[in-house]
Order: C-alpha cells, then sequence, then structure tokens
C-alpha cells in the first residue's frame, strides 16, 4: 500500500510537527499518529530543524520488565551510537535527553535514567558525572530543555548590531527568519546554549499537572547540578505544546543573560557568564 506525501508550505508543516511532538508525548503510542508523520514531505524540514539542526539523534524504545517497565534510551550521531541506558519508566525517554555543549566544549546532556531525578552525562564517553539522586519523593522530569541561541545578521546593512533568536520563538517568526535567510536578507552565524537548563515534570504524586522548575549549568561540567523554581510552584501552560512553547524570552536577549518568561510569570536573573559558541 503505498502512502501519498502531503503538500504542504513550511509553516503547515511546523505546525503539524508541533502537534505531533505533542501526540507523541503521551504514555501510549498512537497508530495513527505515526501514519499521519509518514506521510510529512521527508525532504521538509520545519524552520526551527533549519535554524538549530539537532546534532544527535535520539531514539527511545519501551521494553520490558517489573512493574510498569522501563524505556531503553539510545543516543547516536552521524549513524554512530554514541551512548545507551535505560531509564525507569515506560515514557518521556526522548524528551529527558537534552545535550549542550559546556563552555570548555564538552558535549554534556541533561538526563534522566531514574525517574525521579535528573542527572548529567558526558556523552562522548557515556560517563554520569553528577546531578541529583534518586528519591521518592523527588521532582519527576518528563521533558528537559537547555535552549540555544543562534546569532544572525544583516548583510546590507553591516553596521547594524548582530541580533539573536532562541528556539523558544514561535514558528512563525522561525519561519519569517528562514525566508529571510533564503532570500539572502540575513545571514545566520554563531550558535550557543543558554547558561539555565529547565525541567517539567512534578513531585511524586502530583501529575495532575506538569510543573516548571529550571537547572543553573554554571558548574555542570564539574558534575554539579542546582535545581531552582524561578516562578515558584508554576505549572507548565496548558496551550504550550512543551518547554518550547512555554518559554520566552526578550526580543533584545543577548548571549549571557537569563532573561525568561513563562506565561503570566516573569522572571530576571543576570549572569554574566558567555556562552561557548558552537
Amino acid at each position: 500500500m503505498s502512502t501519498t506525501v502531503l503538500e504542504l508550505t513550511g509553516e503547515e508543516v511546523a505546525v503539524l510537527s508541533s502537534l505531533l511532538r505533542l501526540a507523541r508525548g503521551g504514555e501510549y503510542p498512537d497508530p495513527v499518529v505515526e501514519r499521519l508523520a509518514e506521510r510529512l514531505p521527508p525532504t521538509m524540514a520545519t524552520a526551527r530543524e533549519v535554524i538549530f539542526p539537532d546534532t544527535f539523534s535520539v531514539k527511545a524504545e519501551r521494553t520490558g520488565g517489573r512493574g510498569w517497565g522501563s524505556t531503553r534510551v539510545a543516543v547516536s550521531r552521524d549513524g554512530r551510537e554514541m551512548l545507551c541506558y535505560d531509564r525507569s519508566y515506560p515514557s518521556y525517554g526522548e524528551a529527558t535527553f537534552a545535550p549542550f555543549r559546556s563552555p570548555d566544549g564538552t558535549w554534556l546532556a541533561l538526563a534522566s535514567r531514574n525517574y525521579t531525578c535528573t542527572e548529567i552525562v558526558r556523552i562522548e564517553d557515556g560517563a554520569w558525572i553528577g546531578g541529583e539522586k534518586p528519591d521518592a519523593c523527588g521532582f519527576c522530569p518528563v521533558e528537559l530543555l537547555v535552549p540555544r541561541w543562534r546569532a544572525y545578521r544583516y548583510p546590507a546593512a553591516p553596521d547594524l548590531e548582530t541580533q539573536y533568536v532562541t528556539e523558544c520563538e514561535d514558528d512563525r517568526r522561525l519561519e519569517k527568519l528562514r525566508r529571510m535567510a533564503e532570500q539572502g536578507k540575513i545571514e545566520f552565524g554563531e550558535s550557543g546554549w543558554m547558561p539555565v537548563g529547565f525541567v517539567a515534570g512534578c513531585v511524586w504524586g502530583d501529575d495532575s499537572s506538569w510543573k516548571v522548575e529550571a537547572f543553573d549549568l554554571s558548574k555542570a561540567s564539574e558534575g554539579v547540578l542546582t535545581r531552582f523554581a524561578p516562578w515558584g510552584y508554576a505549572p507548565l501552560p496548558p496551550n504550550a505544546n512543551g518547554l518550547r512553547e512555554a518559554l520566552h524570552y526578550d526580543e533584545y536577549w543577548e548571549p549571557g543573560e537569563t532573561l525568561c518568561g513563562l506565561a503570566s510569570f516573569a522572571w530576571a536573573c543576570s549572569s554574566t557568564d558567555k556562552r561557548e559558541k558552537a
């Protein structure tokens, strides 16, 4: 039986891809969703994927085991497996792996092997170098994110200051920037990661809604991970498809700053650390 590929614009692909990610985020895979995913144009990447291409590929496979089972998470780069581990929960395996590059150039990731905590893994050698310990009353991650940024410039106006965009921008603005780059109106430059990571999840037993907290990554390469709640006990906005849509940065954000908002909550935190350029 042949599969008809949908003819969609870039913006339509972005919207449909967001809906697919939302549907796939549930605990039980839906075969209808997977059949719809097969009909997306195979060569058409979303604006987010073009501006912020993934360095690693993450695949999670539900496995057996005692109780509710577990998940085998495999991380690869350019077709070569870099890391493989078991997560003690049958879902959210892909969403709870968030890679980033430390200022010294080391590839690290926030990851959740035990469903009650978040750890730091060094991707190159698979060493788990620190982070939280399993805790029966811990904060259980269902999604982790270290937001990326990217610089862009206007070649026709070289005197203009460099502008920045984060991957937490809405799909429409990212699509606009992609079109401008294709037309030669802007040129994308260096990229990097925020000095703060984020986690969506809940304290064990309180899964009526996902809450959002943050991690200080200033000492992540040393295995030190400090979680804090910049907005208090704040829920993930119900209309947001994950952390990328829930977080927003000031229009004039620049690398080294950690000015961030969540829905109607506000949080301002200054940082003098500059992110390592990729």
